[in-house]
């Protein structure tokens, strides 16, 4: 199913034209709408909204004003920008409640309405976005529907421009549902990677194979009676935004995935407080255990040196490494050492959520 998507997409120069810059190119087909007929832009946005928001004629439709994707203001008497809506547009990339809060927050005058346009349906973050009803959240098929309901009968070029974007934004829609679907736990991880990359579209794959692949680990790790959360950076980042010291809501373990030099990581941290965060990865076809190690007294301490200081630690030492046979680790400058495991195409998705179980949960009891 997915294949025959992706097939179809592949024929649409609408798509094709996307790829350079996703999220800008979906911003900027919405103002190329506004140019079309902006009146059917502000009676769609107010379908969307669920009220009666545009209503006038004295409005201004920007492109990256004060960051926001798309925002819609007016001037006051005295030429002071008042915004009516916000749109931030999300279609490579995934919603954080944090970012969103960011844009509330940039608002200074008026009390917009706020909108949010997300391809990927099934997020970290929604549920407590919703509670809060501040953002409106509308996925891609809905999108297309209202789309093609207000500019029906346009004509011309335009007609074709539009209705090639529908058809390409409905079929992302329906990409999206099956790159997790089915029997998820009984799959690799990163099993039809080789096809999405075909079309340029692994970055999304990544993305939601890491995102489900995180929240089954952290409903996991809470059924074993250990506390997570999901963090936006990794690695010595990670160590850099705690300031190596211990968080004031410290929680047991902290999760993060991101994408790498188009190789998906799925990581799990465990921060002692003091010089050490341990690390549980998922890198492409790497299983690791790592220690990212900060020592504030010897700021000039080499990687060996960390080695031979680590090495003795069960938690490093149970990997059968292997990496360079001449080696008996890996390292990424300046400070972190790691062994691994390759993952074979027997390992599944239950196979690495267990072992990641099992793995965080003796780190944490030692």
């Amino acid at each position: 199913m997915a294949d025959k998507i992706l097939k179809e997409l592949n024929g649409l120069p609408i798509f094709r034209m996307s790829l350079g810059s996703k999220e800008l190119f979906h911003s900027n087909f919405l103002e190329y709408l506004w140019s079309v007929d902006s009146d059917r832009l502000k009676n769609m946005i107010n379908k969307l909204l669920g009220k009666n928001v545009l209503n006038n004629d004295s409005y201004i439709l920007s492109r990256e004003k004060e960051n926001f994707d798309l925002c819609i203001y007016h001037k006051d008497s005295k030429g002071k920008t008042i915004y009516d809506v916000i749109i931030e547009n999300k279609v490579k990339s995934i919603p954080s409640k944090q970012q969103l809060d960011d844009y509330v927050d940039k608002v200074m005058h008026g009390t917009p309405c706020y909108l949010l346009l997300s391809l990927i349906e099934n997020f970290c973050d929604r549920q407590e976005v919703e509670d809060e009803e501040v953002w409106k959240i509308v996925n891609y098929d809905t999108l297309h529907k209202v789309i093609r309901e207000h500019y029906q009968g346009i004509g011309g070029k335009d007609q074709t421009y539009i209705d090639d974007y529908c058809s390409f934004i409905s079929s992302m829609h329906d990409l999206q549902k099956q790159i997790v679907s089915g029997n998820f736990e009984g799959e690799e991880l990163w099993s039809d990677y080789g096809l999405y990359k075909k079309y340029r579209l692994h970055d999304l794959y990544i993305k939601l194979r890491g995102l489900k692949f995180i929240e089954l680990l952290k409903n996991r790790l809470a059924a074993e009676g250990l506390s997570a959360t999901v963090v936006s950076v990794g690695g010595f980042r990670f160590r850099e935004l705690w300031g190596h010291t211990v968080p004031e809501n410290r929680v047991d373990v902290y999760l993060n995935w991101n994408v790498f030099n188009a190789v998906g990581q799925i990581a799990a941290y465990v921060y002692n407080g003091e010089n050490e965060i341990y690390e549980i990865v998922i890198q492409g076809y790497q299983y690791r255990h790592g220690i990212n190690y900060y020592d504030e007294q010897r700021p000039n301490i080499t990687l060996d040196e960390i080695w031979e200081e680590v090495k003795e630690k069960n938690f490093i030492s149970c990997i059968k490494h292997d990496g360079n046979k001449n080696k008996n680790h890996c390292q990424y400058n300046p400070d972190y050492v790691y062994v691994y495991n390759k993952i074979t195409s027997q390992m599944t998705v239950e196979h690495l959520l267990q072992r990641m179980v099992d793995d965080i949960g003796e780190l944490c009891n030692h």
